[in-house]
């Protein structure tokens, strides 16, 4: 009876550090270089080619830029097969996304974006429309209304088509601290175990 309770409490203790270290987190964005939330962070004009593969491609050359720049036509530019892509960015963001990080919204109210996501693409104009572009904004998990139209170089653009949200957002890393209680935690998971069995 002595020794299920003891191994009851140490699977408690267990499961305690365990729950930790699972909110350490995920990261969406490496390293928002006190970037604000709802800053537009990047442009892909015209931004044809708008299929889940794409708009992941579309935001991690984005990524993989450095500070406020512009290219065209890029070797390495996802989308030129539709035609040369000029993607800009304003800002300076560093990180990664995946095809599981995206999830497309093209009916209902698509300018609302729910809370909790680190970036969300808007795609203005379509079809025929020749004032097509792609807007990237950092989001940092805030909720944010997107424009019906944009503009740049007083060129307006079509309306919104659709938007891409890319989530869920987290910046929480395991710090050093974090990882020395983590250690603890499981030193003393087994030094305690041993101690009881060996008294029990």
């Amino acid at each position: 009876m002595k020794i299920l309770k003891i191994k009851n409490w140490l699977a408690c203790l267990c499961l305690g550090g365990m729950a930790f270290a699972s909110n350490a987190g995920a990261i969406t964005i490496l390293n928002p270089n006190g970037v604000a939330p709802g800053t537009m962070f990047g442009t892909i004009s015209p931004g044809l080619n708008s299929s889940v593969g794409n708009e992941v491609d579309f935001v991690n050359f984005l990524l993989n830029m450095t500070g406020a720049t512009s290219t065209t036509g890029a070797p390495n530019a996802p989308g030129s097969g539709g035609g040369p892509q000029t993607y800009t960015t304003f800002v300076d963001l560093n990180g990664s996304v995946t095809a599981a990080d995206h999830a497309k919204k093209e009916t209902g109210n698509i300018s609302s974006v729910s809370a909790g996501n680190g970036l969300v693409l808007g795609k203005y104009g379509g079809g025929n429309d020749q004032n097509q572009i792609s807007v990237v904004w950092y989001l940092g998990g805030i909720a944010f209304t997107l424009p019906t139209t944009v503009e740049f170089n007083g060129v307006r653009s079509g309306g919104l088509s659709h938007h891409s949200t890319f989530g869920p957002f987290s910046t929480s890393v395991p710090d050093g601290g974090a990882t020395v209680a983590l250690l603890g935690v499981a030193l003393g998971c087994m030094s305690l175990g041993r101690r009881f069995l060996k008294t029990a």
